[in-house]
Formats: C-alpha cells, structure tokens, sequence
C-alpha cells in the first residue's frame, strides 16, 4: 500500500517537507480537540470545526514565512489585497479534506516505515546518523512532543501516500505519445515589428495642465510616509537568568529519573552489498544468484569492500558499500534482524528486502552503554537551566500581561521586571536604521497599526522571547506638494503619453497590414523606432537558437500558414510587438525510447498527474458540506 511514498521517502526532498508539514500541523494544532474554546468557528470541513485561535496562529506563521522570504516588503495590507488569507484558508480545508479521505480508506503506514523515515530525515541526524538528543531538541523548540510530532508525520505520510497514488500515471496510449512529442517538437519561425516606447518619450509634449491633471488624478500616489516613535520592551533569558539557580540534587534527581536519555544504544558498523531486483522472477532470479557470487567471493578470501566495490547495486557501493553504524529500529525488519544476528566480522547469508537481495557484514559491534553523572552533569545543568528560563519567561510573561491590564506604564514595568526597555526617534517601515528586534514582522505590524498611545498585548517571537510595543506618537502621510514631486510627475506623464502613441501606432499599423495598405516588407518605415525581426526556429516551449519571449511564442503556435498575421498587437514587457507567422517545420521523431522523448512525456505525466489531483481535490469540494463564517473570517 505504501509502494509509492517508500519510492518517494529516499529523496531528501520528500523527507523534509514531510517534516515540515507534521510540524507544521502540529503547531496549527489539527486534531487537538482538547485546547478549542467554545468559540465560533472560521469554517467547517467535513466534520471539523476549524477555530479562529488554530486559523490565526496557522496564518501567522504562513504569514510570517512569506514576509521573511519577500525581505520584509509583504505587509498585512498588501496581504489582504492578494486575498491571502481566503487562498490560505482554502489551503487549510483541501488538507482537511484529503485527511478525511485518507481516514476513511482506512490508509495507514507501518510503526516500523514511520521509524525508518524518522531515523533517514537529516535535520534528525549528526554525522550521518540519527541523533534522538537532537530530533526531541527541534520538537521541543517547536512545542511538540514525539508523540504529536509522529501522530501529525503518520497522517501526512497516509495522505502523501493518496496524492503520490492519484498522481501515477501508469502509462500513455501510443497515438497520445506521438501526437504530444509532435506538439512539443514543431518548430516555428516567426517575423515581428516592434516598437518601444520609451523610444517616443523625446517627443512627447507635456503642458502644465497635463501635469496639473496627473497630479490631481493620482494624489495619493505622491504622500509621505507613515512614520512612528515607539517604546519597547524585552522578556528574554537575560531578564530571568539571575533567579535562576540548580542544584546538585536536581540533577541527580534528573538523572536518575531519565536514565534512558543516558544510554547510548548498541550499534553496529554494517557494510552490505545489494542487488536490485524487479517485480518479475526473473529477475529476482538473477539477483539472488549474484550475492550468492558474492558471498563465495569473499569466503575465498576476498575483502568484502572491494567485492560491494564491483556487484553493489546501492549508492555505497563506492565506499565498499559501508552504511556506517546503525541502531535498531532504523533499517528495514529483515535487513536489522540479520545484522543484529551476527557475531563481529561475520558474513550473513542472502537478505531479502523491499530494496531487493543484500549480503551483510558486521565489521564492529559497539555495546549499548550508560553515561556516568560526572560525565552528563553539566549537560543536565544546562538542560534544566534552559527549562527554568523558559518556564520564568512564560510565568513573567503572564505578570507583564497582568500589568498592562491595569494600565501600567511600559517604561516602570520594564524597570519593575527587568527588561530591556529602548525608545525609538520617528522610523518608517522600511527604515534603513532599524536593527535587531525592530526588524521583526511583529514589531513592524504592531507599531505601524497601533494608535498613538496604544500598546500590544505581549506577543511571543520565535526565539521564545516576549516583546511589547507602545506608540508614542504618529506622524500620518501627508500629501507632497506639486513642487515637490513635480519631475517624478512629469516622467510618468511622459511615459504614459509615450505609451499611448506607442499602443495607437502599431495599432494603425496592423490595419495597414491586414488591409493590404502596406508590405510587410516596407513596414520599418512606417515610424522611427518600428524595428523589424526575423527569429530562428524555435518550440513552443522556447527551445532554439534566440526564441522570442513567451508571449510572442504563445501567439505564433495559434496562428496557420493560411492566416499568418496575428490579429492584436502583442505587449510584452514595455515592447508593442505585430507578429506574422513565416514557417511550419516538424522535425522527425526520434526513437520511442530516446531520452529526449521520456523527458517529454514525463514531464507530460507529472503535469496530468497535477490536473488529476486538482480534479479529485474539486470533486472532494462538491461531495463534502463546507461552510464558511466569512463574518469571523474578516474579523481575524
């Protein structure tokens, strides 16, 4: 059942995104019944009512994402413009959907697949090998437990497994495969006449009343920006750290309390040699027979690297086919029951695995052992410093809220709790001077949306630190004076105009020449600044020497040899382009199994694939109840 994610689960890719998704929806909180409110929901779907707190943390972090990849130029407003917020929340209930689906074909992966995946993720692993230190490390940064972490990766494993299944496209019927390679390979030439405008802003006369008029039309083009002056305060480690003590007892209490966490389990240097197999006989015939060569090889006194060397079919087979030291609950059933069989230096027999038929030897056995108290003390120490910082931080936190509430001022409270306190001379968001925390999407939305006087709740930044912003004064856009912006005013009344007499020249010209009034031939002399072009030949998807931009190549493939001449101008970028189709070519197909043509018809699958998948996602859509409060929605 899980053919396809265990063929997906090798790419690195696959694997991290899957890590991505499971934490993601467990920050969001799906499936977490216990912590909704009694709260009116943003949407029902499918029997799940998705509240406005998980909407709104799911959307923050969506949001904060986009923001920090966009370099801080996405702010709410804009966010809002693009309707992100509907796009994202359709997002939320197509997962939803297909994570019902997924429930109801009762699809499931293996405890022993989902260990596999785990151990293979790299952000789990330290010098090749999976690190649990590390990978509880991440989920507790992320406020997860193992057990959410791997109930959230066990559904997105189950519905990536649905979307991969929809997504194979088994095969294409041979007159389909022949009629799209001779769409992909047609070629063709075109001839353009073109004409930039920016070529014409020479000419243009610009009156003062033009000037007058832009102006007046696009005033709220031309005002200052907002800027502010703003206090804030910081609640980090450093504000805590001072009443933070742990003593000696704590940490053997910790200790003894955790004993698991300092054992090192026993592990074993493998190497293998693995012969791929089909899902054919003979094949597995085949394989088999070679590990067995294998096998009597090395019993002849051949070094087991150098045979992995020549016959391993794996990627280690460069390395003598050395997997390292690996720790039960890593590799496959069969493949660790035979590993961990093996007396040191022992050669086992043929192992048959998903992966096909492997020959093992154990080179080194390292025994599980336990870390003495000495030897872990100051981790512990650290560990548990760590844990009273954040603790006294989230219980400050509560004090600083308490505070506010009763109107404390910000500058006695932070001196009263020990924070960072700074205040700032008027900035504007995109102000070169800001620094540290004032970079934040958090800093930036509070103190641009606040009122004068206003101050924010508490909020918590990724770091686990708590900031509070309070806007001490306002200065609002103001619109700029004509004299002021009068050159920027004239070069845009300049380019418009220029655009105007660009668009009404080519226009007039494709009438000449549809009409008969002018020859193509002659048609560079139509204006200054009309240029003439001859391409070479190229593909609809742009291959050939200088094809034309995808716009022009878009216009030539809907046009024939009967009626050549395309019936608008074509704008592409600033350029005004006429086009006329000059030739047809197919060129010969090549063999059915070249590799030009599988690229081609793979690319073709994944894209019939994607439309299936969007089909199956509309069909859920129509067949399930879905209710929108678009009221809750807006007010979130």
């Amino acid at each position: 059942m899980l053919n396809v994610l265990r063929k997906s689960a090798k790419s690195i890719v696959i694997k991290i995104l899957l890590v991505f998704l499971a934490i993601s929806f467990g920050i969001w909180g799906i499936g977490d019944y216990a912590q909704r409110a009694a709260e009116e929901p943003v949407a029902k779907v499918a029997g799940y009512d998705i509240s406005p707190r998980e909407f709104q943390r799911a959307y923050d972090t969506f949001f904060d994402n986009l923001r920090q990849n966009s370099g801080g130029k996405l702010d709410k407003k804009t966010a809002e413009l693009l309707g992100l917020k509907q796009q994202f929340l359709a997002r939320m209930m197509h997962r939803l959907l297909v994570q019902d689906t997924a429930r109801r074909l009762r699809l499931t992966v293996s405890p022993d697949h989902l260990r596999t995946v785990i151990a293979t993720t790299p952000g789990f692993q330290s010098n090749g090998h999976f690190d649990e230190e590390r990978y509880r490390a991440l989920l507790h940064r992320e406020h997860l437990t193992p057990t959410q972490y791997e109930a959230n990766l066990t559904v997105d494993m189950a519905v990536s497994q649905l979307e991969g299944t929809l997504n194979q496209i088994p095969g294409i019927p041979k007159v389909l495969q022949n009629d799209l390679l001779h769409m992909e390979t047609e070629e063709r030439t075109v001839q353009t006449l073109t004409l930039d405008p920016h070529i014409l802003e020479a000419e243009v006369k610009i009156t003062p009343d033009a000037i007058q008029a832009y102006y007046t039309a696009h005033v709220n083009q031309f005002m200052t920006p907002l800027q502010v002056k703003v206090a804030y305060a910081t609640l980090n480690a450093a504000s805590v750290r001072d009443d933070i003590q742990v003593s000696d007892q704590e940490i053997e209490a910790h200790y003894q309390d955790h004993q698991a966490d300092h054992q090192t389990s026993e592990s074993r240097k493998i190497r293998h040699i693995l012969a791929q197999t089909t899902a054919d006989e003979q094949s597995s015939a085949k394989a088999l027979e070679k590990i067995r060569q294998a096998r009597t090889r090395i019993q002849g006194g051949e070094s087991f690297a150098d045979v992995a060397r020549q016959l391993s079919d794996d990627a280690t087979a460069a390395q003598g086919g050395d997997l390292g030291f690996l720790t039960r609950g890593v590799t496959q059933p069969e493949f660790e029951k035979a590993a961990f069989s093996l007396t040191e230096g022992a050669i086992s027999e043929p192992v048959r695995t998903d992966f096909g038929y492997h020959l093992l030897q154990v080179e080194r056995i390292q025994p599980a052992t336990v870390r003495s108290l000495p030897e872990v003390s100051a981790d512990i120490r650290r560990k548990l410093t760590d844990e009273k910082i954040q603790d006294a931080i989230y219980a400050r936190s509560v004090v600083m809220d308490d505070q506010l509430a009763a109107a404390a001022e910000l500058k006695n409270m932070a001196k009263d709790l020990r924070l960072a306190y700074h205040e700032t001379g008027f900035i504007q968001r995109d102000d070169p001077k800001l620094q540290g925390v004032e970079k934040q999407p958090k800093f930036l939305e509070s103190a641009f949306s606040l009122a004068k006087g206003g101050v924010s709740p508490p909020m918590e930044l990724e770091d686990g630190s708590f900031l509070v912003v309070q806007v001490l004064d306002r200065q609002e856009p103001q619109t700029r004076k004509l004299e002021e912006v009068k050159t920027e005013v004239e070069k845009r009344v300049r380019r418009e105009q220029a655009d105007q007499d660009a668009r009404k020249t080519m226009d007039t010209l494709l009438q000449a020449l549809r009409k008969g009034d002018k020859p193509w031939d002659e048609a560079n002399s139509f204006r200054v600044g009309v240029t003439g072009w001859k391409s070479e030949p190229f593909t609809y998807g742009g291959k050939g020497q200088k094809p034309p931009a995808t716009a022009v190549r878009q216009a030539a493939f809907q046009l024939t040899m009967e009626n050549p001449l395309y019936p608008t101008v074509v704008r592409d970028g600033d350029i005004y382009t006429v086009i006329r189709l000059s030739g047809i070519h197919h060129p010969t197909l090549a063999a059915g199994n070249d590799p030009q043509n599988q690229k081609m018809l793979d690319a073709f699958r994944t894209e019939l694939g994607e439309e299936i998948w969007d089909r199956f996602l509309a069909g859920l859509r129509q067949q399930t109840e879905i209710k929108i409060n678009h009221k809750v929605l807006d007010s979130l």
